[in-house]
């Protein structure tokens, strides 16, 4: 097949395949020292093409379960594809021999295609689909618009089919062993697309377990980009290639990351199950930052894994999980839980119809009868009653994942899964709160106007809710005398709705001052969403937690000198992977690098709490005016200061109605972050 008709892929990636086929495939792990060459210059211009912006993927698995649940409330023709890039339909089962085949009779055809049409016009195709091991197609006329495929299409959202999965990935080892039978899954990858009109392959491979498995996994994958690569240069379209990989490190041990960045357009990086009820203690589920005492086990360390071993940047998906993972006789992080008749410790009794690990329309369901904290350190939220606790993401840590993943310029995310927060009047909360901060990058996801802006998509969980409201686009709001409605999580005591409602005069008679945004209640008290009629001021500014939580920048293969800026991200490391301990670095808010430099203001512990369209950096601050570059707009500093670093003035939270009130320094907000008079807790910079 002639290469002049080949989709043309990225330089570098062309580049790699064509040094990997001159190597030839017996030397899988000699590329690496070509690839190593590639990789540097490529790095090079990290720079450069960090600051552009590239569109962030959001793929989602789709199981054929969503077929029979909830009375087919999660079939194509209740999702909204415009919400998701990709779609992977998990999944399809292979053997030794490397045969292809789906694995439900039923759903599998009418998923993908539609329902059966029993009436075909006269013009009407059949589709076709494998059933079985001899992949003898079984052919049918289907209505078509309904299917996934069609539906996702029409959006213009990719699909893929995905090989493997958690019980489906025994024969790959033997299958990956075998040339032959590699040469013909590899084939029947390319079959595939053709026959169910896929956009591409994801290999769901969990896991290899041996440094043989590691070769064959490499030489699989290579095959099947092969294959792919000449069904492109047939057809005239670009086919993708994924394989979903792990985190825990004896298990990225079998995995040659650097080498598969040379095959995979993306890699998707399994952040979920970090802790569960089989460790016998309550734990994050899916952590965005480590704890303490507990190293490699959160989404940061994972792809800091991956970048260290020479994954692309923009090749890394994290998965973001739409479910649970529940601990019964617990009620706290870090207490032991008590292990039921099934020999782990989730809790079978709050979680019964989904065995302990909930789905999100499950929580969303129970929440309002549930304590909810959350987690600044991780930055994970917890909900519990006497029974046990559950770890869960929510709509808050969501949007903090999408600001993670924004920050350090990955490729997107990898859902699990596609239909799990889809509630009964079809509106999708996790997906809105990725898709709201992917729309508005400087929205605080602690702030008012997120929030108000989900609710705007939603319904809120209470009887007698009104019709969702089509969502505008959202910017963080100024100062305006306008009176509009302000959401906020109190404290309540007693039972009651899961929605209270206050005016400008005061609360409901019975409800008490304290916040719940980030901890629990006390005794007796429960946590409600609140609304209130109020003059809106200067945006709440997200607090500093008490305590540094961790943050580890990104790992990457530079020397001691290597300074990266980014979009949001900046990493300055020595050969031992620690920051230096003997420089001036600080966080701080700045439109670019240079424009940071000054440290008008920072955004202590690499929290993003800079102002609309600024990231923050960790750098080390410059403060002659010569080189320094323009202070940020909200610095208090002037413009031509030569203050030292430990002479500049600090961040500190202060009370005000405004801004500017604020910037007094006068009234500092409690221990809840919280202020009195109707004033707003600001992050300002006050002298030291």
């Amino acid at each position: 097949m002639s290469n002049s008709v080949r989709i043309t892929r990225s330089n570098r990636d062309h580049q790699r395949r064509a040094q990997r086929r001159q190597a030839g495939e017996g030397t899988v792990f000699a590329t690496a020292l070509i690839s190593a060459a590639i990789t540097l210059s490529s790095n090079s211009t990290f720079c450069a093409l960090a600051n552009e912006r590239r569109q962030i993927k959001a793929n989602a698995y789709y199981y054929p379960r969503k077929y029979y649940e909830r009375n087919g409330l999660g079939k194509p023709e209740n999702l909204d594809f415009t919400k998701v890039s990709r779609v992977n339909y998990a999944s399809f089962q292979t053997d030794e021999a490397g045969s292809i085949w789906g694995t439900d009779l039923n759903a599998d055809a009418e998923l993908l295609f539609g329902p059966i049409n029993w009436n075909p016009p006269e013009n009407a195709k059949k589709s076709c689909y494998f059933t079985s091991q001899d992949n003898l197609p079984i052919c049918q006329y289907h209505d078509v618009e309904k299917g996934l495929i069609r539906k996702a299409h029409a959006t213009g959202t990719k699909v893929y089919a995905t090989i493997g999965g958690y019980d489906l990935s025994e024969p790959f080892s033997t299958m990956a062993a075998d040339p032959e039978a590699r040469k013909n899954f590899a084939h029947r990858c390319a079959r595939i697309i053709t026959n169910y009109n896929f956009d591409g392959i994801d290999i769901d491979w969990r896991f290899p377990g041996s440094t043989i498995d590691m070769a064959n996994f490499s030489l699989l994958l290579s095959q099947i980009r092969d294959e792919l690569d000449e069904l492109s240069a047939e057809y005239g379209d670009e086919y993708g290639l994924t394989a979903t990989v792990p985190c825990s490190s004896d298990k990225i041990a079998n995995v040659d990351i650097f080498y598969l960045d040379i095959v995979l357009d993306e890699f998707n990086l399994l952040t979920v199950d970090f802790h569960g009820p089989w460790d016998g203690i309550v734990g994050p589920s899916a952590p965005l930052y480590d704890q303490d005492g507990e190293e490699g086990r959160s989404v940061d360390s994972c792809v800091s894994t991956y970048l260290d071993a020479g994954a692309s940047r923009e090749k890394i998906n994290i998965a973001l999980p739409f479910y649970g993972r529940s601990f019964s006789g617990a009620s706290a992080l870090g207490q032991n839980c008590t292990e039921n008749w099934a020999g782990d410790c989730s809790d079978s009794v709050t979680w019964q119809e989904s065995g302990g690990s909930p789905s999100y329309f499950n929580l969303y369901q129970k929440l309002p009868d549930l304590n909810i904290t959350f987690d600044i350190q991780t930055m994970s939220s917890f909900a519990h009653n006497d029974v046990g606790i559950v770890s869960y993401d929510d709509e808050r840590s969501i949007c903090l994942k999408t600001e993670y993943v924004i920050q350090n310029d990955l490729g997107g995310f990898i859902i699990l899964e596609l239909g799990d927060d889809l509630l009964e009047e079809k509106s999708t909360p996790l997906l809105d709160a990725m898709n709201l901060k992917l729309l508005n990058t400087g929205l605080s996801c602690s702030s008012n106007a997120f929030m108000e802006s989900l609710l705007r998509r939603a319904h809120i969980a209470h009887e007698g809710r009104g019709d969702p409201i089509v969502d505008e686009e959202v910017s963080q709001p100024g100062y305006t005398d306008e009176p509009k409605q302000e959401y906020r999580y109190v404290c309540g005591a007693g039972e009651g709705d899961a929605r209270k409602s206050c005016s400008t005069l005061g609360r409901e008679e019975g409800w008490e001052e304290t916040r719940c945004d980030t901890g629990t209640c006390p005794d007796g008290m429960l946590c409600f969403l609140e609304i209130c009629d109020v003059i809106p001021r200067s945006p709440f500014v997200k607090p500093t937690p008490k305590g540094k939580p961790k943050r580890k920048p990104p790992v990457l293969p530079f020397d001691d000198t290597q300074v990266l800026s980014g979009a949001g991200a900046l990493v300055s490391e020595n050969k031992t992977n620690h920051l230096t301990s003997d420089s001036n670095m600080v966080f701080s808010c700045g439109l670019d690098f240079q424009h940071a430099e000054s440290c008008g203001q920072l955004c202590p512990n690499g929290l993003p709490d800079c102002p609309t369209g600024e990231f923050c950096f960790w750098l080390e601050c410059k403060t002659d005016s010569a080189t320094s570059g323009s202070p940020s707009e909200n610095s208090d500093q002037p413009e031509n200061s030569d203050i030292s670093v430990s002479e500049i003035t600090v961040p500190k939270y202060k009370c005000g109605l405004t801004r500017d009130e604020a910037l007094t320094c006068a009234e500092d907000c409690d221990s809840s972050w919280h202020c009195l008079d109707g004033k707003d807790c600001f992050l300002v910079q006050c002298p030291f």
